[in-house]
C-alpha cells in the first residue's frame, strides 16, 4: 500500500517552466553552501581570522623603514663687542632603519597562537554553519514535497466529492436520494475545494521559503527531484553521543577556549622586560651633497639595543590579566555549555527519529484500514444500506489517514536529517 500512496506524493511540484532546473536535496544543499547569507558570513569570518593571523606575525618579524627630514633652525652668537649675530639654516637628513624584536615577554608567541586558534575556530564554525544551513534547507526541501503531497491528497478528495455529488444527483432523479443528500454532497465538494485551494497556497509559500534559504529570488522556477524512500537505520544512542565530541560547533568552542588561554599569557607579557635591536644607516648635513664623496663625509651607521620594562603602569597590566582570565573562564564555560547542548540535541533527535519511524508504521496501517473501510462503505451506499452522511464520514476518515501518512513520511526524513546534523555529519560539516 505504501507504493500506491507514494504515487500520490509524486505529483509535479507546481507548474514550472520547461527550462526550470531540477534539484535534488544534495543540489539544494550545494546551492545554499555557495549562496546562503549565513554560510557566506561564516566564510567571511574565516578570511577575517586569517588576516588577523597574518597581522600577528609582525610581532616577531623585523620592520624596515625609510626616513627623511628637512628642518630649519636658527642660532644666535654673541661677538666680543656684544653684537648679536643671527643665523638661519636648513638641515637635511635621510636614512634607513631596521628594528627587530628580540624578546617581548612571549607576547608575540601568545598572540600568534591565539590568532591561529581563532582561524581554526572560524573554520570549525564555518562547517557548523554549513550543517545548520543544510538542516534548514532540508526542512524546507521536504516542506515543499510535503505540501505537494498534501495538495495531491486535497485534489483527490475534491475529485471524490465531485463524483459523489454526481451520484447523489443521479439518485435524486430516480427517487432513491433526497434533496438534503444532494445539498450535503455540494457542501462537501465546496469544503474540499477550499481545502485544495488552501493547500495550493501552502505549496507556494513553501517554495518561496526554500528559495529564500537558498539565497535566491522567491519567484525563481524549479522542480524538485524526490529520491526513493529508504527506511533510515537508527544508530545506537551511545554512538550518536560519541559523535558529539567531534562536532564542529564543539571543536570551534574548544579552539576559542584555547585562544582565550593564550590571551592570558599575552597579558602577562607586560611584567617582563622587552628587548629590541635596532640598526640604521643615514646621512645628515646642512647642505645637500653634490657628489658621493660629499655624501660619505656625513653619513653614519648606528647599531643599538633597547631594553624597556614597566615598573609601574597604574595597574594596567594587572587589570589586563584579570580581564584575560575572565575571558578564558567564560570560554571554558561556553565550551562545556556547547557540549551539553549538543548531547541533548543528539538525544532528542535520536528519540524523534525512533518515534517518527514508529508513527509512520502506524499511519500506514491506519491508511490500509481506512481504504478497506471506505471500500465497504461505498458498496453499502451503492446498495442503499448506508446513508450519505455515513459515507461522508468514511471519506473524511480516509482523507485524514492519507494526510497523516504524508506528514509521517516526511517527519521521518526530517528527523533523519536532524539527527545527522546533531551528530555533525550534515552539509560538509565533516
Amino acid at each position: 500500500m505504501l507504493s500506491s500512496v507514494m504515487l500520490v506524493l509524486s505529483l509535479a511540484v507546481g507548474t514550472p517552466e520547461t527550462t526550470a532546473p531540477v534539484w535534488s536535496l544534495d543540489d539544494c544543499m550545494a546551492l545554499a553552501a555557495r549562496q546562503n547569507p549565513t554560510a557566506q558570513k561564516a566564510l567571511a569570518g574565516i578570511q577575517s581570522a586569517r588576516g588577523a593571523r597574518t597581522r600577528s606575525l609582525s610581532a616577531v618579524l623585523p620592520t624596515l623603514s625609510l626616513y627623511s627630514d628637512v628642518s630649519k633652525y636658527s642660532s644666535e652668537q654673541i661677538s666680543f663687542y656684544q653684537n648679536e649675530i643671527k643665523e638661519s639654516r636648513n638641515r637635511y637628513s635621510a636614512g634607513v632603519q631596521l628594528q627587530q624584536p628580540l624578546f617581548d615577554g612571549w607576547y608575540s608567541w601568545a598572540s600568534m597562537g591565539s590568532a591561529a586558534a581563532s582561524v581554526r575556530a572560524a573554520e570549525h564554525g564555518y562547517r557548523a554553519s554549513l550543517g545548520t544551513v543544510a538542516l534548514d534547507v532540508a526542512g524546507k526541501f521536504y516542506g515543499v514535497l510535503k505540501a505537494d503531497g498534501l495538495l495531491a491528497v486535497a485534489a483527490e478528495a475534491e475529485a471524490v466529492a465531485a463524483r459523489l455529488l454526481e451520484r447523489a444527483e443521479a439518485r435524486e432523479i430516480i427517487g432513491s436520494a433526497s434533496r438534503q443528500e444532494v445539498l450535503r454532497a455540494k457542501v462537501q465538494l465546496y469544503t474540499d475545494r477550499m481545502e485544495r485551494m488552501r493547500r495550493g497556497n501552502d505549496l507556494k509559500t513553501s517554495r518561496s521559503a526554500l528559495l529564500l534559504a537558498l539565497g535566491m529570488d522567491p519567484a525563481s522556477p524549479f522542480t524538485l527531484l524526490e529520491e526513493e524512500l529508504e527506511v533510515p537505520e537508527v544508530p545506537d544512542l551511545a554512538e550518536c553521543l560519541a559523535d558529539v565530541e567531534s562536532h564542529p560547533s564543539l571543536l570551534a568552542a574548544q579552539e576559542t577556549a584555547g585562544g582565550a588561554r593564550r590571551g592570558v599569557a599575552a597579558a602577562r607579557s607586560s611584567r617582563y622586560p622587552w628587548l629590541t635591536g635596532t640598526a640604521s644607516y643615514g646621512w645628515s648635513d646642512v647642505e645637500l651633497p653634490e657628489d658621493g664623496d660629499e655624501f660619505r663625509d656625513f653619513d653614519y651607521w648606528k647599531i643599538g639595543l633597547t631594553v624597556s620594562m614597566n615598573l609601574f603602569d597604574g595597574f594596567n597590566t594587572k587589570g589586563q590579566i584579570q580581564a584575560a582570565r575572565a575571558r578564558a573562564s567564560d570560554a571554558d564555560i561556553a565550551r562545556e555549555e556547547t557540549r551539553l547542548s549538543l548531547r541533548h540535541s543528539a538525544e532528542v533527535q535520536h528519540n524523534q527519529l525512533v518515534e517518527a519511524l514508529a508513527q509512520r508504521e502506524v499511519a500506514q496501517a491506519a491508511l490500509d484500514l481506512a481504504n478497506e473501510e471506505y471500500r465497504l462503505a461505498e458498496e453499502k451506499y451503492t446498495l442503499g444500506s448506508l446513508s450519505f452522511v455515513d459515507l461522508g464520514d468514511s471519506k473524511l476518515a480516509l482523507e485524514r489517514a492519507k494526510v497523516i501518512l504524508v506528514e509521517a513520511v516526511y517527519a521521518v526524513r526530517i528527523a533523519s536529517v536532524g539527527l545527522a546534523q546533531a551528530r555533525g555529519r550534515l552539509g560538509g560539516s565533516r
